[in-house]
């Protein structure tokens, strides 16, 4: 596919599709920002004991973050979560 491209598109024409391909991607990459939080309220052992697996505990925390991110449930996704239901590790088959 590759040589027939180049067979029908100009060399110069394409590099300067790769350029600006380029200047887009590094203004993506430099528009971000992440802020990480250390948390010391409390750990995995509280969340136990309060009869909450930490891992959900997390993905919950997720969801409501995003909810109150975007004003809307957003899909969320954590392959532990589904480990219960028969065939629910879809990244193990």
């Amino acid at each position: 596919f590759g040589q027939a491209l180049l067979q029908v598109a100009d060399v110069a024409v394409l590099g300067s599709l790769e350029s600006q391909a380029w200047i887009a991607f590094h203004d993506l990459i430099t528009n971000h920002a992440l802020h990480a939080q250390s948390f010391q309220g409390y750990g995995s052992s509280f969340i136990k004991k309060m009869g909450f697996a930490p891992d959900a505990y997390v993905q919950v925390a997720m969801q409501l973050a995003t909810y109150r991110l975007f004003g809307e449930q957003v899909g969320t996704y954590e392959a532990t979560q589904v480990r219960c239901f028969l065939h629910g590790r879809t990244e193990s088959h």
